[in-house]
């Protein structure tokens, strides 16, 4: 039994304890076998997403407490995580048409929870938790999908799509773009065998930003652009439609502000940032396809675009007008304060800068181990600050001064 195997184990049997359940108590609340049970408690099994999920409800406790903070984790790191997820993107389960097997529960409802918990994590910024723990998530599903009934088949394609494309997500994060497509392509077909067509065109924008993180502008935008021009836009659009409509404009905004080929970039980018805005002016703030949209994440784009366009005064005007309450999840409200970071930098607000950015480290410190813009701005300010807790963080998530 390894050490997170022992973990793991030693966790479920105190925290049942605890609460003096027995293992066929466990099993009946949390709707699994106990056979599982005894195979999580003896350290033979490392429990996907939705077990873990399951039997932390169970004993009503959160996944973080049950993992210890990740201590359970299986796998060494990221990468070992990384290389259970590529076998599972690669396996030839689908080329020989076999049934693909797992002895835990499948069902659409398991695999509706390990999707939502798994977009949690991602917004949330926890990359290497992701990386430990959607392998099995994701062959749950694929059995799920094989073993569902004709009516709720396209449902479990749809979540199926979702993990896919979640796994493509954090692997850029990750530092692992190859695998990231393939994750994307395999969430692609899951959606076409989906009910949704509108999710097809929502992955899309993924396309766009991948492209986009491989330095592709051009491709970005193009991908973007002729998406959006195949979903109808008028009076009768519903809001998903119109949600995924302005992400679009806004990936093609971000890519279009980053390509210093084009000598006009950030008029082209404001003229897609301002159709994204009349677009947010119909939505109000909308979370379809695993994607917020409104006219919180349009101010957040534009600072963007403002920062890779260097109009650093423009940047903090912009951020003053998001609002207190906006409700962006923990990843993207960090993004957007390391934008505002860096304007602060430039504009030679060293002071506010460095309290930006602690604040951001506070708050997500899984996620800023991942982001080099961030480290950057951190290497940049403890290079001109001597003597500040920025020094201690800068070591801590190896910071350089490399900053845009």
């Amino acid at each position: 039994m390894d050490e997170r195997a022992e973990f793991l184990a030693a966790t479920i049997k105190k925290k049942r304890g605890n609460v003096r359940m027995n293992q066929r108590d466990l099993a009946l609340r949390a709707g699994l076998s106990i056979s599982t049970i005894r195979a999580l408690e003896q350290g033979r099994r490392p429990g996907s997403v939705g077990t873990l999920q399951a039997v932390a409800h169970a004993l009503d406790i959160t996944i973080a407490d049950l993992l210890g903070k990740a201590k359970a984790l299986p796998g060494d790191g990221p990468d070992a995580g990384i290389v259970a997820i590529r076998r599972v993107l690669t396996s030839v389960d689908d080329l020989l048409d076999d049934v693909v097997e797992t002895d835990e529960p499948v069902s659409l409802r398991a695999t509706s929870r390990d999707s939502t918990y798994a977009w949690g994590a991602y917004w949330g910024g926890r990359y290497e938790e992701l990386s430990a723990l959607l392998a099995q998530a994701m062959i749950r599903a694929r059995a799920a999908e094989h073993a569902s009934s004709p009516k709720e088949r396209e449902a479990v394609a749809d979540k199926l799509a979702q993990l896919y494309q979640v796994a493509s997500c954090t692997l850029v994060h990750l530092g692992h773009p190859v695998t990231a497509w393939l994750a994307w392509d395999r969430a692609r077909q899951a959606a076409k065998r989906g009910s949704d067509p509108l999710r097809v065109s929502a992955l899309q924008g993924s396309a766009s930003w991948l492209l986009l993180t491989e330095g592709r502008y051009e491709d970005s935008v193009e991908v973007a652009t002729k998406t959006a021009e195949k979903i109808e836009i008028d009076g009768k659009s519903s809001l998903p439609q119109l949600s995924v409509y302005g992400n679009l404009m806004l990936s093609a905004a971000t890519a279009t502000g980053r390509n210093i080929k084009l000598r006009t970039r950030a008029a082209k980018a404001d003229d897609f940032l301002t159709e994204a805005r009349a677009i947010a002016e119909r939505t109000g703030e909308r979370n379809d396809y695993e994607s917020a949209f409104g006219r919180n994440q349009v101010i957040m784009q534009t600072a963007d675009v403002q920062v890779v366009t260097e109009q650093f005064s423009k940047v903090l005007r912009t951020a003053r007008t998001m609002p207190r309450d906006a409700g962006l999840p923990l990843a993207a409200r960090s993004r957007h304060l390391t934008d505002v970071a860096l304007a602060q930098t430039r504009l030679g607000m060293d002071d506010h800068a460095a309290n930006t950015v602690l604040s951001i480290s506070t708050a997500a410190p899984d996620w800023i181990n991942h982001q080099t813009l961030y480290k950057a701005v951190v290497g940049e300010l403890d290079d001109r600050l001597v003597k500040t807790p920025l020094h201690e963080l800068a070591q801590k998530i190896g910071a350089n001064s490399e900053a845009p």
